[in-house]
């Protein structure tokens, strides 16, 4: 899409313009109340016509009324409306309840492999945002089952992105969660990876995290028949106090198994460390005046205010009309694939475009945003590993 320079959003041309890729939703099943049918049949007409548009065609779902919006209902339903070609299933519900979400959520993504799109009556009844509802609705529903809806000019090929991420279980603290995903070479194709490991408390990290690591380089062969030449790698949720514990228990395990397993053909890897929470604020002068604005998006700081031993930057990518914008910091403590530092940064800003949960940039490159909302579904909601054959599919939006 071509969009002004200076937004950083392109929710408008997402309306008019076809999506990038697109399947046939043909075999989908669609959950709701007896009292919810009208309501339901109502938006699934705006947003099959909405898709229509984009490209994306969908068939008529089969529905499967329910008596009431209990969460042991919604179960039953689901497990009625698996079948081996079952694509996805949506639960139209009537209020944010989370036992009710997590009930969905887990039957669907843990026991069924089947991606689900739960929607809000409240939404569905609101025609000031109900435009806009559809819209995104079907964007998610077309990612889930293993699409594009947009994407950048990407220059290098043979390069696979990773994102990790972690949050602790909310019913046992002594739990945690590392989400990670990764990419198969943007230049090729637009197929994820993703993977969840549990640790309990005091175990280490950097074993889960290297074998995602590997069962995403299978994945990447299977698609290319060659391992990635390259391999960035966004780590989120780091502290300032643990950046030399990630250095030797982390970045030298993975680049020792990486030799382990390839030799000579070993991806060469750059490990950055992203930290959005900062105090640090970007300005630009206006010329000719004693006054100052946000920055456009785009903006790269990689000197004066950075660190003079480290190999670090910051990055503005997003816009704001209301208050000062925050940018994202970016350490990179380990680098041997020979790109030049202008480099790096041109390709982080572009991996802000590609979460497509937001028709705009977001905060940090997407692998980490999309590491981060599956962490949360899990440790929030489902407590417990998806099913593997999702693995390729960003089901968790």
């Amino acid at each position: 899409y071509d969009r002004p320079n200076n937004e950083a959003d392109w929710t408008f041309l997402t309306k008019k313009n076809r999506l990038f890729e697109c399947d046939r939703l043909v075999n989908w099943h669609v959950i709701c109340t007896d009292r919810d049918y009208n309501l339901t049949t109502k938006f699934l007409s705006m947003m099959m016509s909405t898709a229509g548009r984009a490209g994306f065609q969908i068939s008529n779902a089969k529905f499967i009324r329910i008596r009431d919006d209990r969460s042991t209902s919604y179960v039953h339903a689901i497990e009625q409306a698996c079948n081996d070609s079952t694509q996805i299933i949506m639960c139209v519900v009537p209020n944010q309840s989370g036992d009710r979400y997590s009930a969905i959520k887990k039957k669907s993504l843990v026991d069924r492999a089947v991606p689900t799109q739960v929607m809000w009556t409240r939404v569905m009844s609101n025609d000031k945002v109900l435009g806009g509802a559809v819209s995104k609705v079907m964007i998610q529903m077309n990612c889930k089952l293993g699409n594009a809806p947009w994407t950048v000019r990407i220059p290098l090929k043979g390069v696979m992105n990773c994102g990790f991420d972690v949050t602790f279980d909310a019913n046992d603290k002594s739990r945690s969660y590392g989400a990670f995903v990764s990419t198969m070479d943007l230049r090729q194709c637009n197929t994820y990876y993703s993977a969840i490991s549990q640790h309990r408390h005091g175990e280490e990290m950097s074993n889960f995290l290297v074998v995602n690591m590997m069962k995403a380089l299978k994945q990447y062969e299977q698609i290319h028949k060659e391992p990635p030449g390259r391999i960035i790698f966004y780590r989120d949720g780091v502290g300032e106090g643990d950046l030399s514990h990630v250095m030797e228990f982390e970045v030298r395990k993975l680049v020792d198994d990486l030799k382990k397993a390839y030799g000579e053909r070993a991806p060469k890897l750059a490990y950055i460390i992203v930290t959005k929470r900062i105090n640090t604020r970007i300005f630009k002068k206006i010329n000719g005046r004693d006054e100052i604005q946000n920055p456009p998006p785009g903006t790269v700081v990689d000197d004066v205010i950075t660190l003079p031993e480290r190999y670090d930057f910051f990055i503005v990518s997003q816009s704001t009309r209301q208050g000062t914008i925050a940018p994202t910091s970016y350490n990179v403590i380990y680098d041997q694939t020979g790109l030049p530092a202008d480099k790096i940064q041109i390709w982080t800003y572009k991996m802000t475009h590609l979460y497509y949960n937001w028709s705009g940039n977001v905060k940090v490159p997407a692998v980490c945003q999309y590491a981060q909302k599956l962490a949360i579904l899990v440790g929030q909601h489902i407590h417990a590993e998806p099913n593997a054959l999702l693995e390729k599919r960003l089901y968790f939006l």
